[in-house]
């Protein structure tokens, strides 16, 4: 039984290699395609190189390098003249911060978010910050108002606001920074707190000031963090302070005081800086997915075509089983995949040189597995290959685009494992974070493959991208047996659920065996009738009173096609060693009882014994096919296959043994006269040699009993 198996499997490779030969642009298309992908991001990466940056100051004293490097806002030489306000700071070499940039449409969002939340806020602070934005409002082309000022009880009240439904629908709504102030009379002491939106650990949203939940360092960060210091000078964190502290010493009558405030960024290293890098993750992502197209379309095809031709379907009436021949692709498929992989690894360490080799070409590799599962999870569905290709690409680019539903790194990894049932977010999700390391100049380590960053590793990547690679075939298998396509009919929904799928070993009495043969031809001729909706007509034939060899015993066949009924109560018995043969006029439904007898579908009412055993019941069918040799009306043969390799397919799939494969074979070639053609492809042969051959196929093996339809009757 296995040396059959691997006899079917090796012939069936052997087949599919020989059609992936015959055509030149599949090998194109599959092995080439992804390598000129490939040269693409090389390209690009060459055309933007990586930029160095040094912290250069003219002459490097003290005070050159705060005036060029400093902003402040110098209360003590402002006048009314806010020209002569600007002058005067350029004559000191330092630059203005333009106070309330925050609420302006020019803020980090380039949103603006006009109001002021205000917990107690006392009048002379809203008329210095009212006056100060429009001194400055060339600058930040925005001006408050008192109207621009919004009044809460408490922070609850703030908090509860901001979180409310209604906040987001109108911008004009929306809130750039709170401040809550009070005195404490008795205690004679001011109270004051800045509110600002700042991101927490985890989530993602506005962050105006830099926050240390993820800690003061961040371990890719290779230069100077000049985003946090351009939050700080246009945030007005610095501005609102001092602010509070000139109302607290204007309070307390302490005039002789003034509190300024500079802003001046620290000096750094040289650095290197790969802004093509930050995105390099993205395109490499969308390359990959655009490389592999050409793999997932050419078996999606190959798949669906030979449904759609009936050519799986006849193989598996002559012996076929579903999973050696998904082995048998899968097997051409892994050869190929190894090869592409190793070649796109190669290539794409030219772009990502700081990771190594092995971790590139195991996620490529695991990637693109994940392209035939998903080619034979979506072929399942269809029976037309336009459409199965069409569909499939639309849903594949769905799945990718799925990606920016988690675009950002620190989503929960619940959602991103979720998510990565998808192959292609699980693709992006490891390039991203490979690339990572690359644009900071970090050498991924064997430990890196471990730790988290940004809450995902490579190695649940990988781990996820083999269960989908699982998951896809199984679901695919599945759906396979379920859904009926030409020459096949469908098993149950449930049919995994069943004992008998499990433990179907071979043929066994059926319980319910009796209701058949209740039924029984005795007498020396009889005659049964056939009605359809147009024809009434007898069937005579000689019994022989008692058979004990009978192969088929056919009771109450009927079958509706639509409304017409095909068949009625069919009842006839058939032998061995003798020739059976429905003669009758088009749409009398011969084709339809032997279509019946093969699998190809379901009768509506009645049952077929053979063994003592229906064969009609799905699980028995699967044996009965073992059995037979079946020539149905089309020639469906493979084109690029010749005579010899057509019967050496059938003949293994019939499960003749490899030693004696070569004689049945020259037998039946001589029978038919063939020997001079037998080495040519079936595409250059004559009608009548494709039917020959078509009735070769159907000869080879050892059979019990045989069926052939011919071309109707007019």
């Amino acid at each position: 039984m296995a040396s059959s198996y691997y006899s079917k499997l090796e012939v069936l490779t052997k087949k599919n290699f020989i059609l992936m030969t015959s055509d030149l642009m599949s090998i194109l298309l599959e092995i080439l395609f992804p390598v000129v992908m490939m040269f693409i991001i090389i390209c690009l990466r060459e055309a933007f190189p990586i930029e160095s940056h040094t912290y250069e100051v003219k002459n490097p004293t003290i005070e050159t390098f705060i005036k060029e490097n400093s902003f402040s806002h110098i209360e003590d030489i402002y006048e009314k003249d806010s020209n002569y306000f600007r002058n005067t700071h350029s004559w000191l070499g330092l630059n203005v911060v333009p106070p309330l940039k925050i609420c302006s449409p020019m803020n980090n969002q380039s949103k603006p978010r006009p109001l002021i939340a205000s917990i107690g806020i006392p009048p002379e602070i809203k008329t210095k910050m009212i006056n100060d934005s429009f001194d400055f409002q060339d600058e930040i082309n925005f001006g408050l108002t008192n109207d621009s000022f919004l009044e809460f009880n408490s922070i609850d009240e703030m908090e509860n606001y901001i979180k409310s439904e209604d906040y987001l629908r109108n911008d004009d709504n929306l809130i750039c920074f709170g401040l809550r102030f009070s005195y404490d009379e008795v205690n004679k002491l001011y109270n004051y707190s800045l509110h600002f939106f700042d991101t927490k650990y985890e989530e993602e949203g506005i962050e105006d000031i830099e926050n240390n939940y993820n800690g003061l360092f961040d371990r890719f960060q290779t230069g100077p963090d000049l985003n946090s210091f351009e939050k700080y000078k246009n945030g007005a964190y610095a501005y609102m302070i001092k602010i509070v502290y000139d109302y607290i010493l204007n309070q307390e009558n302490i005039n002789d005081i003034k509190i300024n405030y500079g802003i001046i960024d620290m000096k750094y290293t040289d650095y290197r800086r790969d802004y093509f890098g930050e995105i390099l993750g993205y395109l490499i992502g969308f390359i990959i997915i655009i490389s592999t197209l050409g793999q997932f379309s050419l078996y999606l095809y190959r798949f669906v075509n030979e449904k759609e031709k009936k050519i799986k379907g006849f193989m598996k009436i002559m012996g076929l089983g579903e999973s050696e021949y998904i082995l048998s692709f899968f097997i051409q498929y892994v050869i190929i995949s190894i090869i592409i992989s190793l070649i796109n690894t190669f290539l794409l360490q030219i772009v990502l040189r700081h990771i190594p080799f092995y971790f590139l070409f195991i996620l490529i590799f695991l990637y693109i597995l994940n392209i035939f599962s998903l080619a034979y999870f979506f072929q399942s569905f269809f029976g037309r290959t336009k459409l199965a290709i069409t569909i499939s690409i639309a849903i594949y680019f769905i799945m990718y685009c799925s990606y920016y539903i988690y675009f950002y790194e620190k989503i929960e990894i619940i959602y991103k494992i979720l998510l990565s049932v998808f192959p292609p977010i699980c693709l992006n999700s490891g390039i991203l974070l490979f690339s990572k390391f690359e644009y900071h100049f970090r050498n991924f380590k064997n430990e890196d493959f471990w730790i988290n960053h940004y809450n995902f590793s490579i190695a649940i990547i990988y781990l996820i991208l083999i269960i989908d690679f699982f998951i896809y075939l199984i679901l695919g298998s599945y759906f396979n047996n379920i859904i009926p396509y030409n020459y096949c009919i469908q098993k149950p929904w449930y049919f995994l659920c069943s004992c008998k799928y499990w433990c179907n070993k071979g043929f066994k009495k059926d319980k319910n065996i009796n209701t058949i043969n209740n039924i029984d031809l005795k007498s020396e001729e009889e005659e049964l009738y056939h009605k359809s909706d147009k024809y009434e007509y007898k069937i005579k034939y000689d019994t022989y009173k008692i058979k004990t060899d009978e192969i088929l015993k056919i009771r109450n066949i009927t079958k509706k096609i639509g409304k017409k009924k095909i068949l009625e109560n069919i009842n006839l018995n058939i032998y061995k060693k003798e020739i059976f043969t429905l003669i009758g006029k088009n749409g009398s439904g011969k084709s339809t009882l032997i279509s019946i007898l093969t699998g190809i579908l379901k009768s509506d009412k009645g049952e077929v014994s053979y063994n003592k055993r229906n064969i009609l019941n799905f699980f028995n069918m699967e044996l009965l096919r073992k059995k037979i040799g079946f020539c149905p009306k089309q020639d469906i043969i493979f084109d690029h296959l010749s005579i010899r390799e057509h019967l050496e397919l059938f003949g293994k799939l019939k499960g003749i043994n490899s030693k004696d494969i070569n004689e049945k074979i020259d037998k039946i070639i001589s029978i038919f006269k063939l020997e001079k053609i037998q080495y040519i492809s079936s595409k250059k042969l004559s009608k009548s040699e494709r039917r020959k051959l078509s009735i070769m196929i159907s000869l080879i093996g050892e059979n019990e009993f045989y069926f052939k339809i011919n071309q109707q009757m007019g």
